[in-house]
């Protein structure tokens, strides 16, 4: 819920509604507060009903809808809908639907990628229609949708980047001008993101056996080894992950550069479980230096810290990356991390937040390296206190 809906908009929420009902002079304030979180809100439902625009299209011309992504960061919330699974990740605040063509055209490309701003200016005149377009009563939550859906549309409609990424727009003039690749090999892309839905439901052994089908693959080859080296990992055979990551050493080249940001953030995680920290220390370094808003690198990064004695320096890191309100195997390693940097600065605050999160959260465990790591800096907390 706090993803899609913080506190602090909760609160902004509440205290709208207490100035807008109080009447008089706050009555401008409170709509002020209300509008804002209802925007905020409404900007949301605009990313998934531009999201669902490209699967219904997409659908509609034949393809196979594989997945959607609300937001970036950590996975928080996964759901199947219509067989297609939603993945609700922690910062939400974009989107991404994941389709492909056994026989792609660029017709067929072009509708689907329209089909976002398709649906959002459909929804917000829709709005218009049964509601019309007013700036009265100082609060009008129709306004907000409407808006809301516009901008979203427009956004995407006209060809540019934001993050590094396409709009729409520019996506379609790529097609348009052959820029844009359609000969994607439909059965390897719907294999792939099959093994992913296993690996995602800790469902290791089958996400192996799928990964493995892929090792030799022109498209996911390399994908594959990562994430089939984290499932080798996740369950105790480090061995054979590790392998795979001194292979793709040699077979990622030098301009994938998120690859290579996951597979240091992989070998730093290797070398700090067999105590080498010097060697995570500088592998965590990489990674988080291609990409310092990553969470997964900020997660290595900040335990490196730690573990290399600069404990405010990792607490810092750790606490801009961590949300306590649910639970996820990276970040509870992150609080352990959290506890013990914390009871090394100041042994009297070891039973705070971060105690409180280890032990609603110590039951949930599911992979091996996780209770290595509990196993391993409990006893030194306790040592502490």
């Amino acid at each position: 819920m706090q993803v899609v809906f913080s506190r602090r908009h909760q609160v902004m929420l509440v205290v709208g509604l207490l100035l807008f009902t109080w009447g008089g002079l706050f009555t401008e304030a409170g709509a002020l507060l209300l509008n804002f979180v209802t925007i905020i809100f409404f900007f949301r439902l605009a990313i998934i009903i531009h999201e669902s625009g490209h699967l219904f299209f997409a659908k509609l011309m034949g393809g196979v809808p594989l997945r959607m992504e609300l937001g970036t960061g950590y996975d928080v919330f996964i759901q199947k809908f219509f067989n297609i699974p939603i993945v609700l990740k922690s910062k939400f605040d974009r989107g991404l639907a994941y389709y492909i063509f056994k026989d792609p055209s660029k017709s067929k490309q072009i509708i689907a990628t329209s089909g976002g701003f398709f649906f959002n200016f459909l929804m917000a005149g829709m709005a218009y229609y049964i509601f019309g377009l007013s700036f009265n009563p100082p609060y009008n939550p129709a306004f907000d949708f409407i808006f809301t859906n516009s901008v979203s549309a427009l956004f995407t409609f006209f060809p540019g980047e934001y993050n590094k990424r396409k709009t729409d727009g520019l996506r379609i003039f790529h097609i348009l001008s052959n820029k844009e690749k359609l000969n994607y090999q439909a059965d390897e892309t719907i294999k792939f993101f099959r093994a992913i839905n296993f690996h995602e439901q800790k469902n290791y052994q089958k996400a192996l056996v799928l990964y493995k089908e892929l090792f030799s693959s022109e498209n996911y080859g390399n994908s594959s080894r990562l994430h089939g080296s984290d499932c080798y990992f996740k369950t105790g055979n480090t061995t054979m992950s590790f392998k795979n990551l001194q292979d793709l050493q040699n077979l990622i080249k030098p301009e994938k550069k998120i690859l290579h940001l996951y597979l240091y953030n992989h070998l730093a995680w290797h070398y700090l479980l067999s105590g080498q920290t010097d060697k995570a220390h500088a592998y965590a370094g990489m990674s988080h230096q291609i990409d310092d808003t990553n969470v997964y690198a900020s997660a290595i990064y900040g335990i490196s810290l730690i573990e290399t004695g600069k404990y405010l320096q990792g607490i810092k890191l750790l606490n801009k990356n961590i949300n306590l309100s649910y639970y996820h195997s990276d970040i509870f390693i992150q609080v352990l991390y959290l506890m013990y940097a914390s009871s090394r600065l100041k042994p009297r605050l070891q039973k705070n937040k971060y105690e409180k999160y280890i032990q609603k959260h110590r039951p949930k465990f599911t992979a091996y390296y996780e209770e290595r790591i509990y196993n391993r800096i409990i006893p030194k907390i306790q040592t502490l206190s």
